[in-house]
């Protein structure tokens, strides 16, 4: 039997969850940024090291390779 005390606590611990993470995610931490921004921005950094290196690789292909 189902004890009806209890029913939809679980909707309530997930929300308290749920607004715990958004805090912690969203709250500026380091130089007035929040996490959030701060992992976007290492990750734009990180893709413009390998499009550089992609853009310096002695295997890049030029028009005349796709031509032949």
């Amino acid at each position: 039997m189902r004890n009806n005390k209890n029913a939809g606590f679980g909707m309530a611990e997930y929300l308290v969850g749920l607004l715990v993470l958004m805090a912690v995610f969203f709250t500026p931490y380091i130089n007035n940024q929040s996490v959030v921004s701060l992992l976007i921005d290492a990750i734009k950094k990180e893709h413009a090291g390998y499009i550089y290196a992609q853009s310096r690789s002695q295997f890049q292909l030029t028009k005349e390779d796709l031509t032949n």
